[in-house]
C-alpha cells in the first residue's frame, strides 16, 4: 500500500519523536531500536494518528511503553526476581518519563498515570 510513495509522513514523524524523547541512557539503544520497529508497522501508525487522532509524541510514548514493557516482561533484565540489572533499572526510569509525558500530554490522568507506573513495578517482582 505505501511501497510506491515511501515511507508515509506519520512514521516519519513518529519515529523522530521517539529518538527526541528518549533520553541518553543504558537502556535508550535498545528502547528505541524496539520503539521505532514498531513505529514502522506503517498501516498501524498512520491509523493511529489520522483515525484515532494520536498525535505522533503521544504515540511515540505508547510505542516506547509498549517496548519497555515487552522487554522487562521477557525476564532478560532481571538479575534476580524482582531486581534488575543497570538497564533494566535504566527502562524503568525511561517508563516513569514516558508515562509522566503521557499525563502532560493529556492522555492519562495523574491517577492512571500512578497505576501504570505501579503496575509495571508489580511486574518486575513477579518475573526473574
Amino acid at each position: 500500500m505505501f511501497g510506491i510513495f515511501g515511507t508515509p509522513n506519520e512514521v516519519k514523524i513518529t519515529c523522530k519523536e521517539i529518538e527526541s524523547e528518549i533520553s541518553e541512557s543504558l537502556a535508550a539503544p535498545i528502547i528505541k531500536q524496539e520503539a521505532i520497529k514498531l513505529a514502522k508497522d506503517k498501516s498501524k501508525t498512520v491509523y493511529s494518528i489520522k483515525k484515532e487522532g494520536l498525535s505522533p509524541k503521544v504515540l511515540a510514548h505508547i510505542l516506547i511503553t509498549n517496548s519497555i514493557q515487552a522487554l522487562i516482561i521477557s525476564g532478560q533484565f532481571h538479575v534476580y526476581r524482582g531486581t534488575l540489572n543497570a538497564v533494566g533499572q535504566s527502562m524503568v526510569e525511561c517508563w516513569d518519563y514516558s508515562v509522566n509525558q503521557m499525563q502532560k500530554l493529556g492522555r492519562y490522568s495523574h491517577e492512571e498515570a500512578e497505576n501504570d507506573k505501579k503496575w509495571l513495578r508489580d511486574e518486575i517482582q513477579k518475573i526473574g
